[in-house]
């Protein structure tokens, strides 16, 4: 017959695998924030610069971006799916010199604060886009432009 203390270490133990498996890990990680900025918008500035990367997944960006009082001017509009989420990095020399926010679909962004100088007139775009609820990684794009003068 099993004694009574075991069995009790038993269901004790039982237990807590049981927390150990169902308890849900994040290993630390903090999902990208939403732009605080974004707006909803009717109608992007010209539908011949949309940029369509399958069914799901297109958007227009600037591609004349301009500098003005430590703004970079992208005007950033994300025509996702639902289930998408973009943003858009500004690098320079492989620094990121503005970052913006999460956009859902239908959001945009006309600017971005300026997190250091630039040095010179070339740039890139990162596209980088999330999916809903698990924030994975759907793939990013890189576009290589110049700051035009304003």
């Amino acid at each position: 017959m099993f004694n009574k203390k075991v069995l009790i270490l038993f269901v004790i133990l039982i237990g807590l695998i049981i927390a150990i498996i169902c308890i849900p890990k994040n290993n630390g990680f903090k999902p990208p924030s939403f732009d605080s900025t974004a707006k909803k918008f009717d109608k992007v500035p010209d539908e011949n610069k949309v940029v369509k990367i399958g069914s799901d997944y297109s958007f227009y960006i600037n591609g004349k971006p301009y500098i003005k009082d430590d703004y970079i001017y992208v005007d950033f509009y994300s025509l996702t799916s639902e289930n998408i989420y973009l943003k858009v990095r500004v690098l320079q020399n492989d620094e990121i010199v503005a970052e913006s926010g999460l956009l859902k679909s239908n959001e945009s962004v006309e600017k971005i604060k300026l997190k250091k100088d630039l040095n010179g007139k070339n740039i890139s775009y990162l596209i980088m886009s999330y999916e809903k609820d698990t924030y994975y990684s759907l793939g990013e794009i890189t576009l290589n432009l110049k700051l035009e003068e304003k």
